[in-house]
């Protein structure tokens, strides 16, 4: 009588006394649960940096805003052909209000060095 290995792995483990449903995982349930982790540590990442780095001028508001929409809508492209176009979107969501809000911060600084150094120019 001839056992095939995964037969005599759980055997021996009974006899080991541990349970072998519990020992041997199926790798789809493994790879749906680091799916999710990963997922998960990208979302709270994405948060975590918008929360942040917050710029607080009317560029970088636009910016976030415009870039969410975009990140979305290429998101959701991207995940769809993958077959995850939500996933997809929540994270190109993420990704471009974060690009947005650095592109419109960096806009509003360069626009406030601009108007003090016209303000400094300037003769009443």
């Amino acid at each position: 009588m001839s056992l095939d290995t995964a037969a005599m792995a759980r055997v021996g483990l009974k006899k080991m006394g541990a349970c072998a449903s519990n020992s041997f995982a199926n790798p789809e349930s493994i790879m749906n649960t680091m799916k999710k982790q990963i997922t998960l540590l990208a979302v709270s990442l994405t948060a975590a940096f918008s929360f942040a780095s917050c710029s607080s001028g009317p560029n970088a508001r636009t910016g976030t805003v415009i870039g969410a929409l975009g990140g979305a809508a290429a998101g959701g492209i991207i995940g769809h052909q993958s077959g995850r176009g939500l996933e997809g979107a929540a994270i190109g969501a993420g990704a471009g209000a974060i690009g947005g809000n650095v592109i419109g911060g960096a806009q509003d600084q360069r626009n406030e060095r601009y108007y003090r150094r016209s303000a400094r120019r300037s003769y009443y």
